[in-house]
């Protein structure tokens, strides 16, 4: 069985990112020069969700385990990485190139907490499955209210 790594952190500046991804999406279909940052590749995701936990899983065909990154925080799952280009020969050209090599990039929000304790990640014939369990609710803290 192959280990993924997995990061904790805080919230990994989730608004930048979705910012600057609807920045890149909206210049990017004027005209792609007007993309403000290198182009991140999105590999294509299933997401299955029970009462207890989600599964995430996500097609990576050709990317090493050791180029994976996942992150976790709080409500947040932050999976990146890099796809290297296969070696096509010195006086090869390319015919068609659809296979998108490169850096990549997905983020994406849960509306409930995840139990970070909890959190497993299989990677498995180019496919990365990752398991989020959700925070029991027995293990919210509640505040108490002071009068003064």
């Amino acid at each position: 069985m192959d280990i993924i790594k997995i990061t904790f952190g805080d919230e990994f500046g989730k608004f930048e990112t979705e910012f600057q991804e609807a920045l890149d999406t909206m210049f990017g279909m004027v005209n792609p020069a007007l993309r403000r940052r290198k182009h991140a590749w999105r590999p294509h995701v299933d997401i299955y969700e029970s009462a207890d936990e989600v599964l995430i899983v996500v097609e990576l065909a050709g990317v090493a385990r050791n180029d994976i990154r996942v992150e976790v925080s709080r409500k947040i799952l932050r999976l990146c990485g890099f796809r290297r280009a296969n070696p096509s020969g010195e006086h090869a050209r390319y015919r068609l190139a659809e296979i998108p090599y490169g850096y990549f990039e997905r983020t994406f929000s849960m509306p409930w907490p995840i139990d970070r304790e909890r959190v497993e990640a299989r990677f498995v014939e180019g496919l990365l499955q990752i398991r989020l369990a959700r925070m029991p609710v027995e293990k919210a803290r509640t505040v108490s209210i002071q009068t003064e």
